[in-house]
């Protein structure tokens, strides 16, 4: 698995200099269920598209999870459909917490996404534990937050 904070509005401010804390407590979930998990902060790392492309490349991995929100749903898509174009098959998510709402609103017919998950992070390591081991990705939406 493949978590990655993509370059965003934020790069320049205090909050671009924060640890994707979030997608490192994912990971570690992952790894205690067995499964190889990567983070790549593309933020703090300062990287563009091309680095993104190489970390993809380089792992090659079943999934790909990204942290956005709305300012960064536009880079979180680029970096979807650049999995999509490396690894065939790759199973693609958008994860946020109160913005996945109208981030989802704005991917929702966007063929690089197939699922856009809230702050529920202990069905999102679920979901991927289940990809990991090789399982179908069976995905159940639940719309009673809404979407803005």
């Amino acid at each position: 698995m493949l978590l990655i904070t993509p370059p965003g509005s934020s790069s320049g401010s205090a909050a671009g200099a924060l640890l994707p804390v979030g997608l490192a407590a994912l990971a570690q979930t992952l790894r205690a269920a067995g499964i190889e998990a990567e983070v790549y902060d593309a933020v703090v790392s300062a990287l563009g598209p091309d680095s993104i492309r190489l970390a993809i490349e380089h792992s090659y991995p079943q999934a790909v999870v990204v942290a956005a929100c709305s300012a960064t749903a536009e880079a979180a898509r680029d970096v979807l459909r650049a999995a999509k174009e490396i690894v065939p098959g790759v199973f693609t998510v958008i994860v946020g917490r109160e913005s996945a709402g109208s981030v989802a609103g704005n991917v929702a017919t966007d063929d690089v996404v197939d699922c856009v998950v809230d702050d529920d992070a202990s069905r999102l390591a679920g979901l991927l534990a289940r990809i990991g081991k090789g399982e179908q990705a069976g995905v159940a939406c639940d719309f009673s937050h809404g979407l803005t």
